[in-house]
């Protein structure tokens, strides 16, 4: 088992993270820091993308994680304490919201809209900066697996991007972060921010999702 450790940091069928427990076991050894660090390093280090609002972390800390457990079964502990739930909203997609309160459902029918919502642009825009990295043979998918977190401006333009899981070659790493820092995808609308984006290896036949380009993203000088 690879150990998860240290501070760092989409057909839809909602669920609670409970249906979801049958993953495989991993180590984790994620002590209790600030949620969004915690987060971070929790999505920097498996293949589920979390969806969350900034605001909603800030000023919360995780519980400490140690031992083996999945994934599912990790976030759940990782969260305890902190008043927020995750909740399934797509195959390996969560997102974060407060916990329900009094029994209250925890998602009335505009924010399951939404979340739906957020999960097809979220793919549009993963398949958009997949094609720009395509591009450049430093950057092309298919090899390396890399963690990377970024904000989006109104008008879709990355506005920050930062490096939480690194490819093991820092050249690289510099050569993506560059590349992304360029592009202009579409406009976020109310999808909740950060969003966490996980690049896996894939076998030479798959291209890693470098198909012929279209026009959803486009980069600036």
């Amino acid at each position: 088992m690879d150990p998860v450790s240290g501070a760092i940091g989409p057909a839809i069928a909602e669920s609670s993270i409970s249906e979801t427990g049958s993953a495989r076991r991993m180590a984790y050894d994620l002590p209790a820091q600030p949620l969004d660090t915690a987060l971070d390093a929790f999505g920097a280090a498996g293949t589920i993308q979390i969806f969350y609002e900034a605001s909603l972390t800030k000023g919360r800390n995780s519980a400490e994680v140690k031992g083996a457990f999945s994934p599912e079964e990790a976030l759940r502990l990782l969260l305890r304490g902190s008043g927020l739930a995750a909740r399934v909203i797509a195959p390996n997609t969560i997102s974060i919201a407060r916990e329900p309160v009094d029994g209250a459902s925890p998602d009335n029918a505009a924010s399951r809209h939404l979340k739906r919502e957020s999960v097809r642009h979220f793919g549009a825009m993963q398949a958009d900066l997949l094609q720009v990295l395509c591009e450049n043979a430093t950057t092309r998918p298919g090899n390396y697996r890399i963690a990377i977190q970024y904000w989006l401006d109104a008008s879709g333009k990355i506005a920050r991007l930062r490096l939480i899981g690194s490819s093991g070659n820092p050249d690289r790493d510099a050569a993506v972060v560059a590349t992304l820092r360029n592009v202009v995808l579409r406009a976020p609308g109310n999808m909740p921010q950060p969003v966490t984006m996980t690049i896996e290896p894939s076998a030479p036949d798959q291209l890693a999702g470098c198909m012929p380009r279209h026009a959803g993203a486009r980069r600036t000088e």
